[in-house]
């Protein structure tokens, strides 16, 4: 059976191809039909297919996080509900539902005891050894992520909070991509939007507590932590990802300055 022929059936009418997105881990088809357009998700990795597939019936069984409606999977693909934005990404607003899910996942901790748990390691040691990538601020870099963080909380994570992933639609956020979706501190998610939006780091940090049941004294300083742990691990796995030479030069840049930046507020 054709993709066509696939989504005409879970959809109970004829669907077309209108378009496609390829991606590094998955392509995307969107379809068009009379009760509109969907979305294909065709992916070429086992462990990345079981993984987004697990989050999305978790997300969709439980309500804690909004998402397009998943019409049905099979043999490597998802078809889910397309989506298109109306409105910008919404900074407070993804704060606001981060803080809800993973309160949410806190209090239930049965509930995702399938997902993997999320780790890193030998972050220092890649900073002294790779100190000409970080453009002089290595020594800062170095000591900052040898600290330990200072409260251990375990929550389920979305792992991928680029605003690309974030669609707005009617004043409301629908999540997408849940390719890295683990247990992990909270924090591993606030780790992307401070990095990416490095200049509203106390707009980010002070919204989330607001809403987050479990907030402690600290955690400010444990989601600066894991900011530049995300930002030294983009930056090491710059070498091997699919982009062009610019655009590796460019999101290097990017991520220098987000750091820098963090760096200079000096509250970590």
């Amino acid at each position: 059976m054709d993709n066509s022929a696939y989504v005409s059936e879970v959809m109970g009418e004829p669907y077309v191809l209108s378009g496609s997105l390829f991606g590094y881990r998955s392509n995307h088809e969107i379809f068009v039909g009379n009760g509109g357009r969907v979305i294909l998700k065709l992916f070429n990795d086992t462990e990345v297919f079981k993984n987004e597939l697990m989050a999305q019936e978790r997300f969709q069984k439980d309500g804690s996080l909004r998402i397009p409606r998943v019409y049905g999977f099979g043999d490597m693909l998802i078809l889910c509900e397309y989506i298109e934005a109306d409105e910008p990404f919404s900074l407070k607003d993804t704060c606001d539902d981060l803080a809800a899910m993973h309160g949410f996942y806190l209090s239930h901790p049965s509930l995702t005891r399938e997902f993997p748990r999320h780790s890193f390691r030998n972050i220092p040691q890649y900073i002294e050894s790779h100190q000409e990538l970080f453009c002089g601020l290595g020594k800062e870099l170095l000591d900052v992520t040898s600290r330990t963080i200072i409260k251990d909380v375990v929550t389920l994570t979305h792992g991928d909070l680029y605003a690309r992933n974030v669609l707005r639609l009617a004043g409301k956020n629908y999540y997408t991509d849940f390719e890295f979706v683990k247990l992990a501190h909270p924090v591993r998610d606030l780790a992307l939007l401070l990095l990416n939006h490095s200049q509203d780091t106390e707009e980010i940090v002070q919204r989330y507590m607001a809403g987050f049941q479990y907030a402690y004294l600290g955690l400010e300083k444990d989601a600066f932590l894991y900011a530049f742990i995300k930002g030294v691990q983009l930056i090491a796995g710059l070498k091997t990802s699919p982009f062009s030479q610019q655009e590796k030069t460019e999101i290097h840049r990017g991520l220098i300055s987000s750091m820098a930046r963090i760096l200079r507020t000096g509250e970590f």
